[in-house]
């Protein structure tokens, strides 16, 4: 390869440069169609009550290291066993009958928790 101004560039970067203003419109259309799913992730909640505002209705059944006031970051949803992960140790809740669960993971000063909520399943 020669090191001049009209260098030859190998056929990977010439791909990678095209392929840039498109990954970029990617993202773009990704972050604006997440801020506009209205869902409860990026909602900030000052107590568990918000949070269940922001879910529907359901029922606490278990809280980690929760403080608030909090953002919602993630919400795991299951209608069988929930299982998640959380400071290093695995949790499971069974499946219970007519309910789904929710492990709601919010971001605080004093770090991640997450609260468990039973919801009733819609018939």
């Amino acid at each position: 390869m020669t090191t001049g101004s009209g260098a030859a560039q190998p056929m990977c970067v010439r791909v990678i440069t095209m392929m840039r203003p498109l990954l970029r419109s990617f993202a773009c259309v990704v972050a604006a169609l997440t801020a506009c799913a209205g869902g409860p992730v990026g909602r900030s909640v000052a107590c568990e009550a918000d949070v269940l505002s922001a879910l529907g209705p359901g029922a606490v059944i278990g809280r980690f290291d929760v403080a608030f006031p909090a953002t919602i970051v993630r919400v795991v949803t299951s209608d069988e066993a929930l299982q998640f992960e959380h400071a290093g140790a695995q949790h499971q809740y069974p499946a219970l009958l007519d309910s789904s669960l929710r492990a709601v993971f919010v971001e605080s000063p004093r770090g991640e928790g997450v609260i468990v909520v039973r919801s009733e399943l819609q018939s």
